[in-house]
């Protein structure tokens, strides 16, 4: 074997290692990033944390067609969310049938109110 494609060899085998790094970094860069740099910041931020991909529940927001909720149900998501968690305000409307309809879907209103937010920020 000649130094000449043992050099070829190396050039090549790094070129093919740099892109596949290339690949996954772009690949893999929100991941990365974590899901809280993801959601804009401003007033409702706090509230937006509780959404895991801010993206689809913007999407679902917009078929929802209600407004931004008011300052008091804001306020009430907060505190919810606080003590109960997503999941937990979810369990609770579904059990008490608080109930709206989003693009076909029949969800939690909390969790409406909070995509139709999203679609709005």
């Amino acid at each position: 074997m000649s130094a000449r494609s043992t050099t070829s060899r190396r050039a090549a085998v790094a070129v093919l290692a740099l892109a596949a790094g290339a690949t996954l970094a772009v690949r893999e860069w929100p991941r990365w990033l974590g899901r809280h740099r993801l959601v804009p910041g401003g007033r409702y931020a706090d509230v937006l944390e509780a959404l895991r991909d801010l993206g689809a529940a913007a999407r679902l927001g917009s078929l929802a067609g209600l407004a931004i909720p008011d300052d008091a149900a804001i306020k009430r998501l907060r505190e919810a969310l606080w003590s109960e968690g997503l999941a937990g305000l979810s369990r609770r409307e579904l059990a008490s049938a608080e109930l709206k309809e989003a693009g076909g879907w029949v969800l939690p209103s909390s969790l409406v109110e909070l995509c139709s937010l999203a679609a709005r920020t």
